[in-house]
């Protein structure tokens, strides 16, 4: 019995979420721009990006931390809590009529 099986079988948290968080080091919005530069001079990938570093969980944008295809507020370092993103449009997943029509 792995450790992600032992994980699995506790009771009070959801597993896929207990994976993502083994994962990652951190929310995009929490990085510092001189974090982000580093990851950048390190040659990071974007999907390595969002694995590591996810957008946050209230944000409906997709792929919002894909550089300039992404949440540029988000990308631009102005995000610094949930308070700042609660008149966005993809707020809490608001954006699926704007994306699907």
């Amino acid at each position: 019995m792995g450790v992600l099986d032992i994980i699995k079988n506790l009771p009070y948290k959801d597993p896929n979420e207990i994976e993502l968080e083994y994962c990652m080091k951190k929310y995009f919005h929490e990085l510092k721009e001189p974090e982000f530069q580093e990851l950048v001079d390190s040659h990071m990938t974007y999907a390595e990006l969002e694995r590591d570093y996810p957008q946050p969980k209230w944000c409906g944008y997709p792929n919002a931390n894909q550089g300039v295809m992404g949440c540029w507020s988000l990308v631009g370092f102005m995000v610094t809590g949930e308070e700042y993103c609660k008149e966005c449009d993809c707020y809490q997943g608001n954006c699926t009529e704007m994306w699907n029509g």
